[in-house]
């Protein structure tokens, strides 16, 4: 079972931190960011962590396909840029 919380917190350091994101939202299988630096988001090490699936850039946007986890991931996220 994926541990929300820490590949959330992966995330979160590997997109550049908070000061990185402008903002997030979801949709039913992927995290949409939008990025301050786009450069700054280590893409490949993003791919290789449990339960990403897939990256896409497009439209200013910075997406992370997870599947239908999604929702889990996005809570532990919400919840780290709070603090």
């Amino acid at each position: 079972m994926i541990d929300y919380y820490l590949q959330a917190k992966k995330i979160l350091q590997l997109i550049g931190g908070k000061e990185n994101i402008l903002s997030l939202t979801h949709c039913f299988t992927r995290l949409r960011f939008v990025l301050k630096d786009f450069e700054a988001a280590k893409t490949e090490e993003i791919r290789g962590l449990e339960g990403v699936k897939g990256i896409w850039k497009r439209s200013g946007s910075y997406q992370i396909v997870i599947g239908t986890a999604v929702t889990g991931f996005y809570r532990e996220l919400e919840k780290l840029l709070a603090e």
